[in-house]
């Protein structure tokens, strides 16, 4: 890890772009090369020993974890308690991106979920699984990258498996069956069922269960049958999502069995670039708005202004 005045001397740091559970995210430039980048800063005395627990978890695993489906780690640096983590830019998360667009083609769906099951393929080879798989930790670039990311609650396979701990972690709605059950013991296949999850919400708009709160929900997981899709969708993405959904994790295909799914035939980056642009041109949009509205306001608030000596007279 380096120190504050190599990140003084290497980076800028812009405005914030967005705050999570232990750190805000800002965007950056490396002064070199021009490179936009992301800047996460970190109060560690504003932390629990939890957090501080899976940020060395997640500034490990980045360095480790190297894919083109992966989130891409630059360096880090340490200034007193503060920590800087350095990783490249990304337009936004596929949460926002379903949010701000709506509905997506399957040509695109495919594509999106084909490099994400790449990165889980990768991270699953390596001994490793995620846990908290889910679109606001699906990142996306300006060029149709797909990333994964957030690797704080990442664990080892082995170590998981055997386990007799409480290995509890990810995010309610999106976690497995055998989790929600409270299994002290389970495999990578619980990210799997995760994709499945993330692909309905994007199909359908909304999660399963998804006026429950947090412990309505592991219960219904559990004991309830998977949700599956319905509707104008193809039935080589029913498949698709259908297979992630299996609630026996020992039938639950993995990355690679699924990547060879027929649904995957449709991926094309071209559409999916398509949908990326009708996101920027959404946000522009809203932009000018907002700023159109503030100025207005200000017009309004503003004392009045005559044109002339002889409009100021006219009685």
């Amino acid at each position: 890890m380096g120190d504050f005045q190599s990140y003084i001397e290497k980076y800028e740091q812009y405005e914030m772009v967005g705050k999570g559970a232990y750190g805000k995210v800002f965007r950056g430039k490396e002064k070199a090369t021009e490179r936009e980048v992301a800047i996460k800063v970190v109060e560690l005395n504003e932390c629990t020993q939890k957090q501080i627990m899976y940020l060395v978890s997640e500034v490990r695993n980045l360095a480790l974890c190297h894919h083109q489906s992966l989130s891409n780690y630059i360096e880090s640096f340490a200034h007193g308690s503060t920590v800087y983590i350095i990783t490249e830019f990304m337009l936004t998360s596929l949460a926002e991106l379903r949010k701000v667009v709506g509905i997506f083609d399957e040509n695109s769906i495919a594509y999106i979920f084909y490099q994400i099951l790449s990165g889980l393929s990768y991270i699953h080879r390596n001994d490793l699984i995620h846990r908290d798989i889910k679109p606001e930790n699906i990142m996306i670039s300006s060029g149709g990258d797909v990333r994964i990311a957030d690797f704080g609650v990442v664990i080892s396979n082995t170590e998981c498996k055997n386990s007799e701990k409480d290995q509890f972690a990810g995010t309610p709605h999106y976690i497995a069956p055998e989790i929600a059950m409270g299994n002290k013991s389970y495999d990578y296949k619980v990210d799997i069922w995760s994709v499945g999850i993330c692909a309905y919400e994007i199909v359908t708009g909304f999660v399963p269960h998804a006026k429950e709160d947090q412990y309505a929900v592991l219960d219904l997981i559990h004991k309830r049958d998977p949700p599956y899709l319905v509707g104008n969708s193809s039935g080589s993405l029913k498949k698709f999502v259908s297979s992630c959904l299996v609630k026996d994790p020992q039938k639950r295909p993995d990355a690679d069995s699924l990547l060879g799914l027929k649904f995957f035939s449709k991926k094309k980056k071209k559409s999916f670039i398509e949908i990326i642009k009708k996101f920027q041109n959404l946000n522009l949009d809203q932009k000018n708005n907002l700023q159109n509205s503030l100025q207005n306001v200000s017009n309004e608030n503003s004392p009045k202004k005559f044109q002339n000596e002889k409009d100021f007279w006219n009685f």
